[in-house]
């Protein structure tokens, strides 16, 4: 090879290429390397999101009206009741709103949008009117 390298001019050990750009390219290589080492796979697509958030709230639900789940034919909540003291209670009212607040955040963000579209909040001055009830429209 007329470099010096069987490799080829990036990896050319020859006087043509001065040690400091040989470390220089020697080390965005190996920098690189780390990177896509270390990079994180893809997380799961929006699908699979859905699937495991809808998956998540169906559980819960189960676990807390487990006679629902009898209801259903589910026998691993056979001789189960749910708790009805004021803490069960509240306990359940905390876990569905959480379970409802982003759903619920969604909707409504959704319904305003298709609600003012009609209205015509087409400049500053309209949507000033409204308010931030457009907000992300």
């Amino acid at each position: 090879m007329a470099n010096g390298s069987p490799l080829g001019p990036p990896f050319s050990t020859t006087a043509t290429a001065p040690a400091s750009r040989i470390a220089a390219r020697s080390s965005a290589v190996a920098s690189a390397v780390r990177q896509t080492i270390a990079a994180p796979p893809p997380g799961p697509s929006t699908q699979e999101r859905y699937r495991q958030a809808a998956e998540a709230v169906v559980d819960g639900y189960l676990e807390h009206y487990p006679t629902s789940a009898v209801e259903l034919g589910l026998h691993q909540y056979d001789g189960k009741l749910p708790d009805m003291t004021a803490e069960g209670i509240k306990a359940r009212s905390a876990w569905l709103a959480e379970q409802l607040a982003g759903w619920q955040k969604f909707l409504v963000r959704h319904m305003r949008r298709i609600s003012f579209a009609p209205v015509g909040a087409n400049n500053a001055t309209q949507k000033a009117d409204f308010g931030d009830l457009l907000a992300g429209h």
